[in-house]
């Protein structure tokens, strides 16, 4: 079944799942973009302000929001004319706020905009939004091809099959880099698939081992590590957050393997591995600092340590050469020299605990109460406990085949490929225990699954097992490699025979109408919008409008003044808070309502949410006279999704009554009527007496019998129609709060006078209106008498 050398026809046969996954990811890529392409062709009763969206209303995928904000900052950092971008108007208004996202995202992103747009003649803005669908795939494309082609050169051809067919199927890998989702974590993902697999190959003859001891020396070495350290040193500074840990996990891998592997290491190969140690650290950090400086200098250096920093080059060099020292004592070649090098590696390799645990939350925002308390409810935050879907077991399956197969390869290995899985399977399990504390850890864990993988198919194919074994692995690179993209295929093409929009882009739809309404309320001046989190990047991304609350750790003083303000029960704080920041709309929308999680954070009593802000602005009771309502009415496609919307313009010179006046009516086309009528009461009190006559009419013509009330109508109508100035519409609303009463007689004389009037105003339409209703109550008074 395998060959025990690679051999050309070996190499052929690797082409076709080769060609196969590159197919795949194509045809998934072009079908999500279709689907948004259909998606965004869709439009409900803002019709006619679509124009007034930004990007020409095109819809994300709901689970591109950090890909709505990295859009953004393209636009931003391309306005401005810089390489970089460093500070963004977009969230914690007026002031904005830091960026410490790596701006070679944006570069390509925008990049892959002026292609587009030179090919079809396109607007930045739009070649932007549509090239961004494809941002991914060029990655696949460097993964498959030239991974794949280094891979068959260290690990033989069925090392290649076992890469091509676990990468594309591994969910945690192609979630990274999932199509239409223009966010940097698929080429971090990738550069830790290139950092674990180098460092894996060191010690491994090209096209495999052939059966015999290899003897070790520092050439061969010296390609992989090198490699090995470019992938991490470039992945540190696109997100320091998410290889800082796989990073140290492969240190630590080194130290395990050589304390428990090296009975068999010579002295001259212990030298070789630790000189390939120094190596990986030396050209990590250095490039890790090089990276720094293209990023921030000359005037941009801070410490904050949730992105790339000196501080992790001290501790990538100190920490390989603690591993370099270990390797030469096991090996027995250690001078006394390198004890101190060894004692200096330990300080660098500590340098960023010892800086957090000095600075705290000033250097690292994680460390900072309150959004440590926001992280708590974030998706990517949780645990696996925590999580729902039918496909989370196609996570942990990568996972757990891999480290099985190990125990019926382990016999048949020798000892430098031993050393090897020693040292993966410690990443291996530490990235899944991370994986499994919190669901972000995924991506960088596929990585270390995925490297293994192939190390077991090498393994299998090369060494003497058992047919067994062998067919018993074949089953397993199977259920790694098939599932994965049976059900995303299965997805869309359900989706796409059906006409269906899912959850996630329906949101996308609303957040995208709510953004046309606020524009067409507000078409010339400017919007700053105090939201919920999901609320406030969508609406700002499809509006182009300014928000508060964003979920960036660089935004925690707008996120947290966001949370003060709509967790607030005293209207005197909320209004503090919104003036301060020039807020001049508010959007409640839910799904995604988050006072209850703001009020955790803060450490509000769980009883304090139903009186807070938020709360009482989405249920439209009990609201300050500032609000003033923007009506709004959820499309009834939505209904599934149980959607409740609100929006308000903060209006400082607005009166009780106007206030209350355009809460009742937002209320009641939102199909509120409780609250509705209540702001009705409310506005007609304060002297607007409009309101009385809708309210009264609601009383009498209300199909349903809880909502009558002729009584209440006819108060409320008489006292409309004595302040009002007379007309037909007013008298007959009078009229049919008589017929609900059962005053037959009145309604009857009450709607002839609306007749006539009607007839004077030459308004035909209302007069056969009132004509009709006369008819009406004329036989109903028959019948009743």
């Amino acid at each position: 079944m395998f060959a025990s050398r690679p051999v050309k026809s070996a190499y052929l046969v690797c082409l076709i799942p080769l060609l196969a996954c590159t197919a795949f990811v194509l045809w998934h890529a072009s079908l999500t973009s279709r689907y948004l392409e259909r998606v965004s062709a869709i439009s409900y009763q803002a019709d006619g302000e679509g124009s007034l969206v930004d990007r020409k209303g095109a819809i994300s995928l709901g689970i591109a929001a950090d890909g709505q904000t990295w859009l953004r900052l393209t636009e931003e950092r391309r306005a401005i004319g810089e390489q970089r971008i460093r500070w963004t108007m977009t969230d914690n208004a007026p002031e904005g706020r830091a960026v410490h996202w790596s701006s070679w995202w944006t570069a390509w992103l925008e990049n892959g905009a002026r292609l587009r747009a030179a090919i079809t003649g396109e607007d930045f803005s739009e070649a932007l939004v549509k090239s961004a669908r494809w941002a991914n795939v060029p990655f696949w494309f460097l993964a498959l091809f030239c991974g794949g082609v280094w891979v068959a050169r260290i690990w033989g051809a069925w090392g290649m099959v076992g890469f091509t067919l676990v990468m594309v199927g591994s969910r945690g890998f192609y979630t990274a880099l999932y199509p239409a989702n223009p966010d940097h974590h698929g080429a971090v993902a990738l550069c830790a698939l290139g950092m674990v697999m180098g460092k894996a190959a060191m010690g491994w003859r090209r096209h495999g081992y052939d059966g015999r001891a290899a003897a070790i020396d520092a050439k061969s070495l010296r390609a992989p590590v090198i490699f090995s350290a470019c992938c991490g040193a470039f992945g540190l500074a696109l997100s320091a957050s998410s290889l800082v840990v796989p990073i140290a996990l492969v240190g630590a891998g080194g130290i395990l393997a050589s304390c428990l592997m090296s009975r068999d290491l010579k002295v001259e190969e212990a030298r070789a591995c630790a000189a390939a140690w120094s190596l990986w650290g030396r050209v990590g950090a250095g490039l890790a600092l090089l990276f720094y400086v293209l990023e921030y200098a000359p005037g941009d250096f801070s410490w904050r340590l949730e992105v790339n920093h000196p501080v992790f080059a001290f501790a990538w060099w100190g920490g390989a050469e603690v591993v370099a020292w270990v390797t030469r004592l096991r090996g027995g070649a250690t001078p006394p020299a390198q004890h101190v090098r060894a004692v200096l590696g330990a300080l660098g390799g500590l340098l960023p605990l010892l800086v957090v645990a000095v600075a705290g939350a000033t250097v690292f925002a994680p460390m900072d109460g309150f959004l440590a308390g926001v992280h708590r409810h974030i998706d990517e935050f949780k645990p696996v406990w925590e999580q729902t879907g039918r496909v989370q077991w196609l996570f942990w399956v990568p996972l757990i085949l891999p480290l099985t197969a190990v125990v019926f390869v382990w016999r048949r290995a020798q000892w430098h490929e031993r050393r090897a899985l020693v040292g993966l399977m410690l990443v291996v399990l530490g990235l899944g225990a991370l994986a499994f504390v919190q669901q972000r850890w995924w991506s960088v864990a596929a990585a270390a699954q995925i490297t293994l993988a192939v190390l077991v198919t090498a393994l299998v194919a090369r060494n003497p097992v058992s047919p067994g074994i062998k067919w018993a692995w074949v089953v397993a690179v199977v259920m790694m490699a098939t599932p994965g993209p049976w059900f995303l295929a299965r997805e869309r093409l359900w989706v796409e025979a059906r006409g269906d929009v899912q959850p996630g882009e329906a949101m996308q739809l609303l957040h995208r109408d709510v953004a046309a309404v606020l524009r067409a309320a507000e078409p010339d001046g400017e919007i700053v919008l105090l939201g919920f989190p999901n609320t406030s990047v969508a609406v700002g991304y499809y509006g182009g409008v300014r928000t508060v609350g964003t979920l960036y750790w660089e935004n925690g003083d707008g996120l947290r003044a966001a949370a003060e303000a709509l967790t607030a029960r005293d209207d005197s704080v909320a209004e503090s808070i919104i003036r301060e920041r020039g807020v001049t709309h508010l959007a409640v929308v839910t799904p995604g309502d988050f006072t209850s999680e703001y009020a955790d954070a803060l450490g509000l009593p769980a009883e304090s949410v139903a009186g807070s802000l938020g709360r009482r602005a989405l249920d439209g009771r009990e609201l300050p006279v500032w609000l003033r309502a923007v009506p709004y009415r959820v499309p009834p496609q939505f209904g599934r999704l149980q959607a409740r919307v609100a929006l308000y313009a903060v209006d400082w010179n607005v009166g009780r009554a106007d206030s209350r006046w355009a809460l009742g009516m937002a209320r009641l086309i939102a199909g509120d009527e409780a609250n509705g009528r209540a702001a009705l009461k409310e506005a007609a009190e304060a002297g607007r007496w409009e309101a009385g006559l809708i309210l009264a009419w609601r009383m009498a013509t209300a199909r349903d019998a809880a909502w009558r009330d002729g009584a209440g109508a006819v108060e409320w109508a008489q006292q409309a129609v004595w302040k009002l100035p007379e007309s037909a519409a007013n008298r007959r609303v009078l009229a049919a709060a008589f017929a609900a009463a059962g005053r037959w007689p009145d309604a009857q004389a009450t709607a002839l006078f609306a007749l006539d009037q009607a007839k004077d105003a030459g308004d035909a339409r209302l007069e056969a209106e009132i004509e009709a209703e006369f008819a009406r109550y004329r036989d109903q008074r028959a019948l009743a008498e």
